[in-house]
This record gives C-alpha cells, sequence and structure tokens, in this order.
C-alpha cells in the first residue's frame, strides 16, 4: 500500500491509504490516467496527484487533482469566524471560533484540519514534489487569499508552513 509518513507531534507511524481515505485526503503516485478536477487537465501515470473523498451513498469516491493544483489553488488558511463547532477531519477535534484552520476544497468536496493533522498531508506532499516546490505553490495560494472569506495571506501562516513541511 502506498503510505505518507506522519511525524505530528514527532511521533512518527505509517498511514495506510485506507485511513487517508477516512480522513479524507488521498495523496499519491497515480497508478493510471486521471483528470484534474481544477485544471481539467489530464493527471499522466506517475505524476503526484491528491484527492479528496466524496461519499456517494454507499461509494466513495476521490475527486482528483495535480498536487500543484491542491496546493495552489486547493488549499486555504483561515481563522474559523463562527460559533458553530466545525470537526477536524484529521484528528475529529473541535475547531472552534477563531482557530486557525485548513480547508481542502476540490469541486464539491472540502474537509477541514487543523494545522497539526494537516501537516502530515503537507509533509506526505512535500515528501513527493520537494519542499520548496510545495512551499512555492502555497506561496502562490496565499497570493488568492480573500480577507472577505477569512482566507489569511501566506504571510500571516509563512512560518506554520516552514514547519509543516519539514520532512
Amino acid at each position: 500500500a502506498n503510505t505518507v509518513e506522519d511525524t505530528n507531534e514527532g511521533q512518527s507511524s505509517q498511514a495506510t491509504k485506507a485511513e487517508d481515505q477516512r480522513r479524507g485526503v488521498l495523496i499519491e503516485l497515480a497508478t493510471r490516467r486521471s483528470m484534474c478536477h481544477y485544471c481539467e487537465l489530464p493527471i499522466e501515470k506517475g505524476a503526484a496527484r491528491c484527492g479528496l473523498e466524496m461519499n456517494w451513498g454507499r461509494i466513495w469516491k476521490a475527486r482528483w487533482c495535480h498536487a500543484q493544483c491542491f496546493l495552489s489553488n486547493c488549499t486555504r488558511f483561515s481563522r474559523y469566524p463562527n460559533s458553530r463547532k466545525l470537526i477536524c477531519r484529521g484528528s475529529g477535534r473541535t475547531i472552534s471560533k477563531g482557530d486557525l484552520f485548513v480547508r481542502f476544497s476540490i469541486g464539491d468536496a472540502s474537509s477541514n484540519w487543523l494545522p497539526e493533522s494537516a501537516s502530515r498531508i503537507f509533509g506526505g506532499l512535500a515528501k513527493l514534489v520537494g519542499s520548496e516546490a510545495a512551499r512555492q505553490w502555497i506561496r502562490s495560494s496565499g497570493c488568492k487569499a480573500d480577507p472577505i472569506s477569512g482566507d489569511l495571506p501566506y504571510e500571516d501562516v509563512e512560518d506554520l508552513i516552514n514547519e509543516m513541511l519539514r520532512t
């Protein structure tokens, strides 16, 4: 099985594809061609790709995109603006008003994560594409931050991102 190393809080363990799928984010080298749900261009076999799972009744489907599209266009850092509780998809912990969180969105699928849980996703991507490429792609997502919706610009979370990309 493909694995993504989890370095959360200094502990090392292996997360299998099944665990990633349960948590909502898939990271892998494509085993066959697929289409990117962001740019609508093909994802070639062997290319790094990311996916968000969607539950369609009894069937789980992934919304795939290129790793670059995922980090540049489908990743947002925000402070949670509401009083209503939100649950971190990676840890099951509550995201409360004012908490920093990461939202991954591909088309009609989205997943909310606390930074300490999202670090596994960023670390796994950095291992596939390199830390510097991942950092550049995330930096470009910050250029698209929408302050009205609560998105934080890259500069406000740069130290956090650098920490999450350490492998």
